[in-house]
């Protein structure tokens, strides 16, 4: 991700962290699941982005998140995961 100053906004940041969990429990079990039950299967399964998950499913408007790097990591992480698991689906 080149340009990631739109991540300032704690708002989008809540929204991706949140988002990349649902995006990677629909590929990981083939079918979506809510926010909340994709966060909790995040933070199980991957617990060094625990603190990550569990701060923008707390988020509200008025508080700041601040952890735009750690965002943007989870985003590569998720990306990496996502085609990780494209290569065992297509060796399968």
């Amino acid at each position: 991700m080149a340009d990631a100053a739109w991540l300032s906004n704690s708002h989008f940041q809540s929204y991706l962290v949140l988002n990349l969990c649902r995006i990677l429990h629909t590929v990981i079990h083939g079918e979506p699941g809510t926010k909340r039950v994709a966060g909790q299967w995040a933070r199980s399964r991957y617990p060094q982005w625990k603190s990550l998950i569990e701060e923008a499913e707390r988020w509200t408007y008025g508080t700041e998140m601040k952890r735009q790097a750690d965002a943007v990591l989870f985003l590569r992480f998720v990306v990496d995961r996502v085609n990780e698991t494209k290569l065992l689906k297509a060796e399968s």
